[in-house]
């Protein structure tokens, strides 16, 4: 329908080679589901339903240009429910009739599912924001959260044009796919998913701007060569005329092409309360399109791996998750356990949970543990002269410690093959030698006991509360560090917060009464920013009256 209004304001067809040339009858290209058939304002599908085909072999190409959004492409069943001009977040691979690969998610879909899949297309945040698009939850008590509005979720459009080859074989019930002519090695779907006699056509839903690529003479790279695929004569799809059909129209937007326009104009003033009745919202403003999604997780709080996971590609055939400091989840089948690693390095990890059901397809919302050193710890000398200060008896003050207290060995990161999913009390030896001479030190929680429940029956809540108190344990902890280093009574630690989140930090240290100031640096204090600043005020200036400079 575009296609024919832009043909007749423009009073021409643009020729089959630059792609908008429509089919006719059977070979159409149509609208399956979505509000509009303008494909870069709306995440739509579309596919040729006038063309299934119960067997053979065949190929053909999708190219999907720069800027694209959630595209789905594949092939979908006769069964297939159309919904032309209906608002629709379910496209191909959404249900049981339909099988899609997403190299910006890493996924093959169907039936609703998001499988693995180990190929990524290249995706940008800037492609995004040149595009039409938007930014897309899910909550849990740990950590992990499907990422939301305000978070760049959905920003993965793809970064440059891609060509995915479609190879199709209804006989032995297989779908294979390749991404700018490199193939999977294996089939992306076999028959384990797709029934005989399927009647299948080809299929794409997106935002964003594509087209089909159906005939020999026009194919990009052509159908796969290897040993096995050769044995096949695979062939144009048929009933299509071969050539290049534009999912898109070229020509909107373009003003070289459309210089025209008609307007609709209301003159006078409008009043809300006497000209307007209703004010009604379009529904698909009120339904989360499929562009607005985001498949990648978000694991929240100030963890030192808290951030956004996006999906990377396959581990042990589970999806892997990689977040841009470095950090993964990956399923380690040995261990039966989804971890998080906050490097690099897989056999170290940070958390850990158990799949919540039969089959590990994707990481638990709930039950994530934590290393105990994680949650806090402190050298055993402080909690207990700060227990002792605020009131706690000396002999329960020790047993405190006592069952809080840890060796060297409980501070190293036990090693995936060597844990105990049930205690980590119960873990076996560590990398770290015990040192008799080293300081004790205590955890805030370890294993199933924790300072707040000792301190339960010990004071009054109302008057000491546990945050208090450790608090207290971390700043003498802290000045007897300096006393060691020699800095005088009032000396203040300052670290800011890395990497910087939000805004630039702003840090304030007041040091009362103090006739000199000597300040030293870290050797690896560093700052990747230009408009860092360091001021000394002296004279009891406050810095909000201090002015410029």
């Amino acid at each position: 329908e575009i296609h024919a209004i832009v043909g007749i304001a423009t009073s021409s067809i643009a020729p089959e080679s630059e792609g908008v040339r429509q089919d006719v009858g059977a070979a159409k290209l149509e609208l399956l589901r979505g509000s509009s058939q303008d494909s870069t304002a709306d995440w739509i599908t579309v596919g040729f339903p006038g063309l299934p085909q119960p067997s053979g072999t065949y190929y053909f190409e999708v190219l999907l240009y720069r800027g694209c959004l959630a595209a789905q492409v594949g092939m979908l069943s006769n069964n297939f429910e159309l919904r032309p001009y209906t608002p629709s977040a379910e496209g191909v691979g959404d249900d049981g009739h339909g099988w899609a690969v997403d190299g910006q998610q890493c996924a093959r879909w169907h039936s609703g599912r998001a499988e693995a899949w180990d190929t990524a297309w290249p995706c940008s945040a800037e492609a995004a924001n040149a595009a039409p698009g938007g930014r897309s939850g899910l909550t849990s008590p740990f950590g992990i959260t499907k990422s939301s509005a305000g978070n760049k979720g959905a920003d993965r459009a793809l970064a440059e044009d891609v060509v995915i080859g479609v190879a199709v074989d209804l006989d032995k019930r297989t779908l294979r796919f390749a991404t700018n002519g490199t193939w999977d090695e294996m089939p992306a779907f076999g028959p384990a998913d797709l029934r005989q006699g399927q009647l299948l056509y080809p299929a794409l839903s997106l935002k964003g701007r594509a087209a089909f690529i159906l005939g020999p003479g026009s194919y990009r790279h052509g159908p796969p060569s290897d040993s096995d695929a050769k044995q096949r004569q695979w062939q144009q799809w048929p009933g299509t005329f071969g050539g290049i059909v534009r999912v898109d129209c070229p020509e909107l937007g373009d003003s070289r092409l459309l210089s025209g326009f008609k307007e609709y104009q209301v003159h006078g003033e409008v009043s809300l309360k006497r000209n307007v009745q209703r004010l009604v919202a379009h529904p698909k403003y009120r339904e989360k399109q499929k562009t607005q999604r985001s498949y990648a997780l978000r694991v929240p709080g100030a963890w030192p791996f808290s951030g956004s996971y996006r999906r990377h590609g396959v581990r042990h055939n589970q999806t892997l998750y990689r977040s841009e400091a470095g950090g993964s989840i990956h399923w380690d089948p040995e261990a039966h356990l989804w971890k998080i690693s906050d490097t690099e390095d897989l056999a170290q990890y940070v958390a850990w949970a158990p799949i919540t059901s039969g089959e590990a397809m994707e990481p638990p919302r709930v039950g994530w543990k934590v290393h105990d050193y994680m949650r806090g710890m402190v050298d055993a000398e402080s909690l207990r002269s700060v227990l002792e200060e605020v009131g706690v008896a000396k002999d329960a003050a020790e047993g405190i410690v006592e069952k809080l207290a840890v060796g060297p060995d409980d501070l190293v990161k036990q090693a995936s093959t060597d844990f105990n999913t049930k205690n980590q009390a119960e873990a076996g030896p560590k990398a770290m030698p015990a040192d008799s001479n080293a300081p004790k030190h205590v955890f805030r929680q370890k294993g199933d006991s924790s300072l707040k429940q000792e301190l339960k029956n010990l004071l009054d809540e109302d008057t000491w509360a546990e945050d208090n108190i450790w608090e207290m344990a971390v700043n003498k902890g802290k000045q007897d560090v300096l006393n060691e280093a020699g800095l005088p009574t009032g000396a203040e630690i300052v670290e800011t917060g890395h990497p910087y989140t939000g805004s630039m930090p702003r840090r304030e240290v007041r040091i009362d009464g103090a006739k000199n100031l000597t300040v030293h640096f870290a050797s690896s204090c560093c700052t990747s920013s230009d408009r860092s600043t360091f001021q000394i005020l002296a004279g009891g200036l406050e810095i909000t009256a201090s002015g410029p400079g």
